[in-house]
């Protein structure tokens, strides 16, 4: 049987980009894939609503993809599926661009407080293909769900404000989801091996290096 993969979506005017559309449309012959959008332009609301409707399908795997992400590769959910289980990942996360940035990631660890800052395309590239995080955010993570999970208190994802003197910080609500994941037991894993593609005016792009390699060897 093909595994139940519950994909939750926040698309805050009903739209998906096109690369968006084709990762689904790849992924339909691997699983058996049920997309959840949630329309609104309170993006924690449509999460923690998503969350909460995903699990009351029981599936073997949700998996939170932004309504402006991109997923080339074919076989992306196998693959990321695999992965996952043998990295023996809770969460396992792609690694995603900010959009404006062509250096900085959607990825951190090792911060505390509200200091976290997101790694760079050169510390990701020192790390090994699957590697351990604090906190990703929420574009590409699969999610296997647990106690850990079905436990965990509302709200899952929530934006937290802080600061000292007049300087006001503020923590992503999908950060905010890692921390609490990682207090719950949680095992948050991030692939490299993942290709993404983040739309705005124009594509952000992450490419596994070794596919950088081959389009080099072929030039």
């Amino acid at each position: 049987m093909k595994p139940v993969v519950v994909v939750s979506t926040p698309a805050y005017d009903g739209h998906v980009s096109i690369p968006y559309f084709a990762a689904i449309f790849n992924a339909y012959q691997h699983a058996d894939v049920r997309c959840n959008f949630r329309t609104g332009s309170l993006l924690t609301r449509s999460r923690n609503t998503l969350m909460v409707d995903a699990l009351k399908q029981s599936p073997d795997y949700i998996l939170l993809l932004d309504a402006d992400v991109g997923l080339p590769q074919p076989d992306w959910l196998p693959k990321m599926i695999a992965k996952l289980e043998e990295s023996k990942a809770d969460m396992l996360a792609g690694i995603v661009m900010l959009k404006g940035n062509k250096d900085q990631t959607n990825i951190a660890m090792g911060k505390e407080g509200f200091d976290a800052s997101s790694l760079t395309l050169k510390e990701v590239e020192a790390c090994s293909e699957v590697f351990p995080a604090d906190l990703v955010g929420a574009g590409c993570i699969l999610i296997k769900p647990g106690d850990w999970l079905r436990n965990m208190q509302a709200p899952r994802f929530h934006i937290e404000d802080g600061g000292q003197g007049s300087e006001v910080r503020v923590f992503s609500e999908d950060w905010y989801f890692c921390r609490k994941a990682a207090n719950m037991g949680a095992k948050i894993m991030v692939w490299k091996g993942l290709q993404t593609q983040h739309y705005g005016q124009q594509a952000w792009n992450f490419i596994p290096s070794e596919q950088n390699s081959k389009s080099q060897s072929d030039q």
